[in-house]
């Protein structure tokens, strides 16, 4: 899906067992990409009992989403700074066009 729309990523491929070759990339795209199939994490942490709601995780599942897995993009911190211009992405004039679009 990134490289069909022309993003830089750096994944060469994943193993059955989730081993990742990747190469480095000194510049970083603002998107971070975020697959789960467990909820875990900012889930977990920021939703009251959601472990127990049997509408979203599986009964007896250690937290397996009842819907499957998902790919959440996610906005990197507006604080990174960018190796190559030396300035945060919240200095991007684009940063504030698509806060305001959401």
């Amino acid at each position: 899906m990134m490289w069909r729309n022309g993003l830089k990523h750096s994944y060469r491929s994943i193993n059955s067992n989730g081993i990742i070759v990747s190469d480095f990339i000194d510049e970083i795209s603002p998107i971070e990409v975020i697959v789960k199939r467990y909820c875990q994490g900012t889930d977990k942490n920021s939703y009251y009992d959601i472990l127990e709601n049997e509408n979203i995780v599986l009964p007896n599942s250690n937290g397996e989403y009842l819907c499957g897995p998902y790919v959440r993009l996610d906005w990197r911190n507006p604080n990174h700074i960018s190796p190559k211009t030396r300035k945060s992405l919240n200095e991007n004039p684009y940063y504030y066009i698509y806060e305001q679009a959401v």
